[in-house]
């Protein structure tokens, strides 16, 4: 039986507690999610993405997120961007990487996919800033291949994004996945996008796998391996595990990053969290 992940503010840094008390001070339920991400640069678990529908923001709902991306200083041109695509999005998903990063997803697509071999459906419209920075801000394109609706489609699109992917644990943790699903009968469960950063050589996936209901446990050998593969040091891998492995396993982000270097990220453990307001 898998366990109810408990979440709090005070479980992430000073960035990350503001946007999870904002939300909580909407008053809405929304769903939470943990997660922890691997690559050179070491481990960060001090993260978290929450999911909300556009209506949980009640009938000033372009108002009350144009107030929340003020209060996390989203550049204004991003802002006047992502609020003119509004209307044409259901979700509205918000996440946090610390130390200091925040991010916000728009989800526009998933109800009316594009079909055709060659087709792909933009799914979500993400920005990624540091608040009160000079850095440039990141924005991403999510989108759903039609051939990839399926396992051998998503591993033939694997294949074709990552020429080189037997060298890396992303594709590799991916790849055991799907046979996973394959051989416990959830081969439908799961949905695939493959992502591009605007201005930037990122190239990467996310695989979902929510609907299939396993835990993270599930996975352990190869997580282990894919631990093992970032040479993350044995005390840190048990840490990891142990807070993860009675939890859903939800999906994993893979793939390129922004410098071109192999990165892993996985989500687990989501479920409902009520606000406060």
């Amino acid at each position: 039986m898998r366990s109810c992940l408990k979440v709090s503010a005070s479980d992430f840094s000073p960035v990350g507690q503001r946007l999870l008390q904002a939300l909580e001070g909407l008053g809405c339920e929304f769903g939470l999610e943990r997660s922890f991400k691997i690559s050179a640069d070491g481990v960060n678990h001090d993260r978290f993405a929450a999911l909300l529908h556009k209506g949980a923001f009640g009938p000033d709902a372009a108002l009350r997120i144009a107030s929340l991306m003020h209060a996390l200083a989203m550049p204004a041109d991003l802002r006047d961007r992502f609020l003119a695509l509004l209307d044409q999005a259901e979700f509205v998903h918000f996440g946090f990487e610390g130390p200091d990063r925040v991010k916000i997803y728009l989800e526009l697509g998933r109800a009316h996919p594009k079909d055709g071999a060659e087709a792909r459906t933009l799914i979500h419209l993400a920005a990624k800033w540091r608040p009160n920075s000079d850095e440039a801000p990141a924005v991403s394109r999510y989108f759903n291949p039609a051939m990839a609706r399926t396992v051998s489609g998503a591993e033939h699109r694997l294949g074709t994004l990552f020429a080189n992917g037997a060298g890396m644990p992303s594709v590799a943790l991916a790849r055991a996945i799907l046979m996973k699903l394959v051989r416990t009968g959830a081969q439908d469960c799961f949905f695939f996008m493959e992502v591009e950063d605007e201005g930037a050589p990122r190239l990467s996936f996310d695989l979902n796998i929510y609907p299939a209901e396993l835990a993270v446990a599930d996975f352990e050998g190869a997580i282990r391996a894919l631990l093992a593969a970032y040479h993350v040091p044995v005390p840190a891998s048990e840490a990891l595990l142990a807070a993860s492995r009675a939890h859903a396993f939800g999906h994993v982000s893979g793939g390129l990053g922004r410098r071109g270097v192999d990165f892993t990220t996985i989500y687990y453990g989501m479920r409902p969290h009520r606000g406060r307001a």
